[in-house]
């Protein structure tokens, strides 16, 4: 980063605009790859599953194990694809190669960081919560289903709103 900003490649740290980065500010990595989910307990579960892979990660480095080598251009590939498939589609597997369903990527993903979740005692909750989204659909499925079945964008911006404070307490519930 040192190299970009005296180069003027950059004029400022925020300018990296990297899928994962260390933050300027704070001690934390910032996530800025993943979709807005569309509930509460969708965030949750993001938020869960991506502590839990940065502390699968560590562990892995602090266990002097390397991390696996993945080809740019692959992963690259895998990023378009989720973004044009989403959930209901498929996706990379980055040690094959190969496209497999979304839902297996996520399964193997829960199947990873199993242990570090049953430490927090999230597994439970993070499992249940990726079984309604997965079979009802995440905010983009429950959008494209609203439109093939002949609905507009109000009721589309209407679904959004109601789901954006599905779980909240009472009083932030639209009338």
């Amino acid at each position: 980063m040192r190299r970009a900003l005296t180069t003027g490649t950059i004029l400022d740290p925020r300018m990296i605009y990297w899928d994962v980065r260390i933050s300027a500010h704070h001690p934390t990595l910032e996530i800025r790859i993943a979709d807005v989910p569309a509930t509460v307990e969708e965030t949750v579960t993001l938020a869960t599953l991506v502590y839990a892979l940065v502390a699968d990660a560590t562990a892995s480095i602090e266990r002097g194990e390397a991390a696996p080598s993945v080809d740019q251009e692959l992963l690259r590939a895998a990023c378009w694809r989720a973004a044009r498939d989403g959930l209901a589609g498929h996706g990379v597997d980055l040690g094959s190669a190969q496209l497999v369903p979304a839902v297996d990527l996520i399964r193997r993903l829960l199947v990873q960081v199993r242990p570090v979740l049953e430490e927090l005692d999230a597994y439970r909750p993070v499992h249940d919560s990726l079984s309604v989204t997965l079979d009802r659909g995440n905010g983009a499925i429950s959008q494209r289903r609203i439109i093939e079945s002949g609905g507009s964008f109000t009721d589309v911006v209407t679904d959004a709103a109601r789901r954006t404070v599905e779980g909240c307490g009472p009083d932030l519930r639209p009338s």
